[in-house]
């Protein structure tokens, strides 16, 4: 996925992990004002972004170098980079790929000496979601996730929560997410429970600034907004 005008930063999540973190939806409403009796109306347009605020702590020489390489690439707003929650990360990925498994009434393997296979089939969407839908139904596969209201989900590059989880036959799921889909999700498309991540800048140019101490340790908080 390429964004207009802005250059694509990696962000060395291998580095740096945040201490705290703060995600959410920012609503997107539009109000008529008060009335005399005290009479209001705010009325949902449903273009809600992801906003996200993150603490990091910087502790050495490798990561005091790398936070700061990062804030400068990312030249204040006008460039974004692709970064997610980090509790997604807790015994959600896939379940591993197993083989050799016997046939099991005679304990025998094929004949070629092959045995079946179990696990790392990967989750996909199985029905094409069209731009601004708020429902996907997708396969599950081998992914090792509850997947029930308020996970996050990756859906193609995209960073969505589920509201609403449907089962289906066939370890299919019909999920309702918010924010709607940014773009087209046909079938096959990516889905991505482990680490999903979202296309995010900075809110503001001075994102990033922070005191150091003179024994490399410091405190910085980055504020993201989603952007497409």
């Amino acid at each position: 996925m390429i964004i207009a005008n802005m250059l694509l930063v990696p962000f060395p999540a291998t580095i740096l992990a945040p201490k705290t973190e703060k995600w959410r939806i920012a609503p997107r409403t539009v109000g008529g004002g008060e009335t005399l009796t005290g009479g209001e109306l705010a009325v949902t347009v449903g273009a809600g972004r992801w906003l996200a605020d993150m603490n990091f702590m910087v502790y050495s020489p490798v990561t005091n170098r790398e936070m700061r390489a990062f804030v400068d690439d990312m030249e204040g707003r006008a460039n974004y980079t692709f970064i997610g929650p980090w509790d997604t990360l807790n015994g959600q990925g896939l379940a591993g790929l197993t083989g050799g498994i016997p046939y099991a009434p005679d304990h025998a393997l094929h004949s070629d000496g092959a045995g079946f296979q179990q696990g790392g089939i990967p989750s996909a969407v199985v029905l094409d979601a069209a731009t601004g839908a708020t429902q996907v139904r997708v396969f599950v596969g081998s992914a090792n996730v509850p997947i029930a209201r308020g996970v996050f989900v990756g859906i193609g590059t995209w960073l969505h929560r589920v509201m609403v989880a449907e089962a289906l036959p066939n370890d299919e799921w019909l999920l309702t997410v918010r924010p709607k889909l940014r773009e087209a999700a046909p079938i096959g498309t990516p889905v991505e429970w482990e680490k999903p991540v979202a296309p995010m800048r900075f809110v503001a140019d001075d994102v990033g600034a922070y005191d150091r101490q003179l024994d490399n340790t410091g405190s910085v908080n980055l504020s993201f907004v989603e952007v497409w």
